[in-house]
Protein backbone atom coordinates (compact mmCIF):
# COMPACT_ATOMS: atom_id res chain seq x y z
CA UNK A 1 0.00 0.00 0.00
CA UNK A 2 3.15 2.43 0.05
CA UNK A 3 2.37 3.28 -3.45
CA UNK A 4 -0.52 5.06 -3.13
CA UNK A 5 0.40 6.34 0.76
CA UNK A 6 2.83 8.83 -0.27
CA UNK A 7 0.20 11.80 -0.62
CA UNK A 8 -1.86 11.12 2.57
CA UNK A 9 -0.72 12.14 5.62
CA UNK A 10 -3.35 10.71 8.20
CA UNK A 11 -4.97 7.43 8.22
CA UNK A 12 -8.29 6.43 8.80
CA UNK A 13 -8.20 2.31 9.52
CA UNK A 14 -11.55 0.78 10.29
CA UNK A 15 -11.53 -2.58 11.83
CA UNK A 16 -14.34 -5.29 13.44
CA UNK A 17 -12.57 -5.68 16.68
CA UNK A 18 -8.47 -4.22 17.10
CA UNK A 19 -7.26 -2.94 19.15
CA UNK A 20 -9.93 -4.62 21.20
CA UNK A 21 -10.79 -7.99 22.36
CA UNK A 22 -8.94 -11.16 21.24
CA UNK A 23 -9.17 -10.98 17.79
CA UNK A 24 -7.44 -9.23 14.91
CA UNK A 25 -4.31 -9.84 16.54
CA UNK A 26 -2.76 -9.64 13.36
CA UNK A 27 -3.68 -5.89 12.68
CA UNK A 28 -0.62 -5.25 15.20
CA UNK A 29 2.47 -6.08 12.72
CA UNK A 30 0.38 -4.25 9.80
CA UNK A 31 -0.38 -1.14 11.83
CA UNK A 32 3.50 -1.23 13.01
CA UNK A 33 4.60 -0.84 9.60
CA UNK A 34 2.11 1.38 8.00
CA UNK A 35 3.16 4.39 11.28
CA UNK A 36 6.02 4.68 9.04
CA UNK A 37 4.64 5.83 6.31
CA UNK A 38 1.54 8.57 8.06
CA UNK A 39 2.05 11.13 10.28
CA UNK A 40 -0.52 10.29 12.32
CA UNK A 41 -3.26 6.90 12.43
CA UNK A 42 -6.30 7.15 13.87
CA UNK A 43 -8.40 3.26 14.79
CA UNK A 44 -12.17 3.36 14.72
CA UNK A 45 -13.00 -0.17 16.63
CA UNK A 46 -16.55 -1.53 16.08
CA UNK A 47 -16.08 -3.43 18.98
CA UNK A 48 -17.38 -1.54 22.16
CA UNK A 49 -18.14 -4.18 24.77
CA UNK A 50 -14.37 -5.93 25.41
CA UNK A 51 -12.55 -5.20 28.12
CA UNK A 52 -9.21 -6.15 26.97
CA UNK A 53 -7.14 -4.29 24.44
CA UNK A 54 -3.79 -5.06 22.83
CA UNK A 55 -0.93 -2.75 23.74
CA UNK A 56 -0.62 0.41 20.96
CA UNK A 57 1.29 2.78 20.31
CA UNK A 58 1.00 5.77 21.99
CA UNK A 59 1.09 8.25 19.32
CA UNK A 60 -2.40 5.74 17.57
CA UNK A 61 -5.75 7.61 18.45
CA UNK A 62 -8.06 5.00 18.74
CA UNK A 63 -12.06 5.77 18.96
CA UNK A 64 -14.76 2.88 19.40
CA UNK A 65 -18.10 2.95 17.95
CA UNK A 66 -20.81 0.48 16.64
CA UNK A 67 -22.36 0.82 13.29
CA UNK A 68 -24.70 -1.73 13.82
CA UNK A 69 -28.14 -0.92 13.00
CA UNK A 70 -30.86 -0.69 16.17
CA UNK A 71 -34.12 -1.58 15.60
CA UNK A 72 -35.21 2.28 15.17
CA UNK A 73 -32.46 2.57 12.39
CA UNK A 74 -33.94 -0.62 10.73
CA UNK A 75 -37.25 1.34 10.30
CA UNK A 76 -35.47 4.63 8.85
CA UNK A 77 -33.64 2.25 6.30
CA UNK A 78 -36.75 1.59 4.75
CA UNK A 79 -36.65 4.75 2.84
CA UNK A 80 -33.71 3.33 0.58
CA UNK A 81 -36.52 1.73 -1.28
CA UNK A 82 -37.28 4.94 -2.81
CA UNK A 83 -33.20 5.59 -3.61
CA UNK A 84 -31.84 5.07 -7.52
CA UNK A 85 -28.80 3.07 -5.95
CA UNK A 86 -31.31 0.82 -4.19
CA UNK A 87 -32.89 -0.61 -7.41
CA UNK A 88 -29.74 -0.68 -9.33
CA UNK A 89 -28.57 -2.89 -6.85
CA UNK A 90 -31.55 -5.17 -7.38
CA UNK A 91 -30.94 -5.42 -10.85
CA UNK A 92 -27.48 -6.64 -10.50
CA UNK A 93 -28.91 -9.15 -8.71
CA UNK A 94 -31.16 -9.98 -10.88
CA UNK A 95 -29.66 -9.76 -14.18
CA UNK A 96 -25.48 -9.84 -12.94
CA UNK A 97 -25.60 -12.28 -10.00
CA UNK A 98 -28.72 -14.28 -11.75
CA UNK A 99 -30.30 -14.69 -8.28
CA UNK A 100 -34.42 -14.97 -8.18
CA UNK A 101 -34.72 -11.60 -5.67
CA UNK A 102 -35.61 -12.97 -2.12
CA UNK A 103 -36.65 -10.65 1.11
CA UNK A 104 -32.94 -11.93 2.70
CA UNK A 105 -31.57 -9.90 -0.07
CA UNK A 106 -33.94 -7.18 0.67
CA UNK A 107 -33.13 -6.59 4.52
CA UNK A 108 -29.19 -7.44 4.04
CA UNK A 109 -29.21 -4.28 1.34
CA UNK A 110 -31.22 -1.96 3.20
CA UNK A 111 -28.97 -2.13 6.25
CA UNK A 112 -25.83 -1.94 4.36
CA UNK A 113 -26.97 1.39 2.92
CA UNK A 114 -27.83 2.94 5.95
CA UNK A 115 -24.56 1.69 7.38
CA UNK A 116 -22.61 2.92 4.83
CA UNK A 117 -24.64 6.20 5.58
CA UNK A 118 -23.58 6.12 9.17
CA UNK A 119 -19.86 5.06 8.58
CA UNK A 120 -19.77 8.02 5.91
CA UNK A 121 -21.29 10.87 8.15
CA UNK A 122 -18.50 9.37 11.33
CA UNK A 123 -15.85 9.86 8.65
CA UNK A 124 -16.97 13.51 8.20
CA UNK A 125 -16.86 13.99 12.30
CA UNK A 126 -13.53 13.05 12.73
CA UNK A 127 -12.41 14.41 9.62
CA UNK A 128 -13.79 18.12 11.18
CA UNK A 129 -12.72 17.23 15.20
CA UNK A 130 -8.48 16.74 14.05
CA UNK A 131 -9.04 19.40 10.96
CA UNK A 132 -8.07 16.98 8.22
CA UNK A 133 -7.18 18.25 4.72
CA UNK A 134 -8.88 15.83 2.30
CA UNK A 135 -6.21 15.41 0.09
CA UNK A 136 -3.94 14.25 3.03
CA UNK A 137 -6.55 11.67 4.02
CA UNK A 138 -5.98 7.70 3.68
CA UNK A 139 -9.25 5.78 4.46
CA UNK A 140 -8.26 2.07 5.21
CA UNK A 141 -10.79 -0.99 6.07
CA UNK A 142 -9.37 -3.53 7.31
CA UNK A 143 -12.88 -5.89 6.06
CA UNK A 144 -14.61 -5.55 2.37
CA UNK A 145 -17.49 -5.03 4.49
CA UNK A 146 -20.59 -2.29 5.07
CA UNK A 147 -17.63 -0.11 6.72
CA UNK A 148 -15.71 -0.58 3.26
CA UNK A 149 -19.21 0.40 1.50
CA UNK A 150 -19.15 3.68 4.27
CA UNK A 151 -15.95 4.44 2.40
CA UNK A 152 -17.35 4.41 -0.80
CA UNK A 153 -19.85 6.63 0.08
CA UNK A 154 -17.65 9.38 1.66
CA UNK A 155 -15.48 9.20 -1.73
CA UNK A 156 -18.78 9.80 -3.64
CA UNK A 157 -18.56 13.63 -2.22
CA UNK A 158 -14.81 14.25 -1.63
CA UNK A 159 -13.20 12.57 -4.38
CA UNK A 160 -9.66 13.84 -3.34
CA UNK A 161 -9.26 11.05 -0.64
CA UNK A 162 -7.71 8.24 -0.71
CA UNK A 163 -9.78 5.04 0.05
CA UNK A 164 -9.17 1.41 0.59
CA UNK A 165 -10.14 -2.21 1.81
CA UNK A 166 -8.58 -5.46 2.30
CA UNK A 167 -10.71 -8.84 1.19
CA UNK A 168 -10.59 -12.06 2.78
CA UNK A 169 -12.61 -14.87 2.44
CA UNK A 170 -16.32 -13.95 3.85
CA UNK A 171 -16.45 -10.57 2.56
CA UNK A 172 -15.61 -12.08 -1.08
CA UNK A 173 -17.41 -15.30 -1.56
CA UNK A 174 -21.09 -14.63 -1.77
CA UNK A 175 -22.17 -18.21 -0.76
CA UNK A 176 -21.13 -18.07 2.66
CA UNK A 177 -23.82 -15.20 3.52
CA UNK A 178 -26.86 -15.53 4.08
CA UNK A 179 -29.00 -15.41 0.34
CA UNK A 180 -25.83 -16.16 -0.94
CA UNK A 181 -25.35 -12.48 -1.33
CA UNK A 182 -22.76 -9.68 -0.62
CA UNK A 183 -24.72 -6.24 -0.95
CA UNK A 184 -23.05 -3.27 -2.90
CA UNK A 185 -19.66 -4.83 -4.33
CA UNK A 186 -20.08 -3.17 -6.89
CA UNK A 187 -20.24 0.51 -5.76
CA UNK A 188 -17.44 -0.39 -3.60
CA UNK A 189 -15.48 -1.23 -6.65
CA UNK A 190 -16.25 1.95 -8.32
CA UNK A 191 -15.73 4.54 -5.33
CA UNK A 192 -12.17 3.01 -3.63
CA UNK A 193 -8.80 3.57 -5.05
CA UNK A 194 -7.75 0.03 -4.45
CA UNK A 195 -9.30 -3.82 -3.00
CA UNK A 196 -6.38 -5.58 -1.85
CA UNK A 197 -6.76 -9.37 -1.74
CA UNK A 198 -5.47 -12.22 0.91
CA UNK A 199 -5.46 -14.16 -2.05
CA UNK A 200 -4.97 -14.96 -5.68
CA UNK A 201 -8.02 -17.11 -5.47
CA UNK A 202 -10.16 -14.87 -3.73
CA UNK A 203 -9.45 -11.71 -6.67
CA UNK A 204 -10.19 -14.08 -9.25
CA UNK A 205 -13.94 -15.03 -7.55
CA UNK A 206 -14.33 -11.57 -7.52
CA UNK A 207 -12.79 -9.95 -10.78
CA UNK A 208 -15.27 -13.05 -12.39
CA UNK A 209 -18.43 -12.28 -9.96
CA UNK A 210 -19.10 -9.09 -10.88
CA UNK A 211 -17.62 -8.99 -14.32
CA UNK A 212 -14.48 -6.70 -14.63
CA UNK A 213 -10.90 -6.83 -14.69
CA UNK A 214 -9.18 -3.82 -13.20
CA UNK A 215 -5.44 -2.72 -11.73
CA UNK A 216 -7.50 -1.82 -9.20
CA UNK A 217 -7.85 -5.38 -7.89
CA UNK A 218 -4.29 -6.27 -6.01
CA UNK A 219 -2.77 -8.90 -4.29
CA UNK A 220 -1.80 -7.75 -0.58
CA UNK A 221 -0.47 -10.74 1.34
CA UNK A 222 -1.28 -11.26 4.88
CA UNK A 223 1.64 -11.95 7.18
CA UNK A 224 3.24 -11.43 10.77
CA UNK A 225 6.60 -10.75 12.53
CA UNK A 226 9.20 -13.83 12.15
CA UNK A 227 8.90 -15.63 15.89
CA UNK A 228 11.89 -17.19 15.53
CA UNK A 229 10.68 -20.19 14.42
CA UNK A 230 13.76 -22.89 14.80
CA UNK A 231 13.90 -25.66 11.77
CA UNK A 232 13.38 -29.04 13.17
CA UNK A 233 14.51 -32.57 12.16
CA UNK A 234 11.29 -34.40 11.84
CA UNK A 235 11.56 -38.43 11.50
CA UNK A 236 9.68 -38.81 8.39
CA UNK A 237 9.65 -36.47 5.63
CA UNK A 238 8.95 -34.35 3.69
CA UNK A 239 8.13 -32.05 6.54
CA UNK A 240 4.31 -31.40 6.95
CA UNK A 241 3.25 -28.19 8.35
CA UNK A 242 -1.14 -27.86 9.24
CA UNK A 243 -2.40 -24.08 9.99
CA UNK A 244 -5.79 -23.18 10.62
CA UNK A 245 -8.03 -19.85 11.11
CA UNK A 246 -11.44 -19.19 12.03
Amino acid sequence: MSRTSKNATTLLLFTSDYPYGAREPYIETEVNILKNYFSSIIIISNNTTSKTKQPIAKNIDVFRNSFELNFFEKLISLRYLFFKSFFKEILLIKKLYKQPLEIVHVKTLLVTMHTGFKVSKYIQKIIGKYDISENKLFIYSFWNSNMAYGIACYKRKYRNAIGVTRAHRWDIFFEGNKGSYLPMRKPIFNELDSIFFSSIEGKSYFSKKLGIQSDKLRIGWLGIKKSGFKNLNPRHKPLEILTCSA
